[in-house]
């Protein structure tokens, strides 16, 4: 009975850790309605919001070595595009919307 007790503490102990680690992860903001990004290729990503509202996109990357930064992409105004770049030898792991 002992023994079966610490396995489920470790057990929850895990999925606590799991789960926290996943929270701490999801850092980008939630996406603001009727906006939208995809990916252009493994370094670039566009974005697009209906209305008339300014708005950006913006990438995480990560580099080669492991690094990771934030990309800002061009600000653009309802139905035109906005496009975030890596640089060279950084690909895209995350991408989101922001209206001004």
């Amino acid at each position: 009975m002992k023994l079966r007790r610490i396995q489920l503490t470790a057990l929850s102990a895990l999925t606590l850790l799991a789960t926290s680690a996943a929270t701490v992860v999801t850092t980008s903001p939630a996406m603001a309605a009727g906006c939208y990004t995809s990916l252009v290729n493994d370094r670039t990503a566009k974005g697009y919001c209906t209305g008339t509202k300014s708005y950006q996109v913006y990438v995480r990357c990560e580099e080669n070595s492991g690094h990771e930064y934030t990309a800002a992409g061009s600000l653009a105004w309802g139905g035109t595009d906005s496009y975030a770049t890596c640089h060279e030898y950084a690909w895209v792991i995350d991408r989101w919307m922001i209206q001004l």
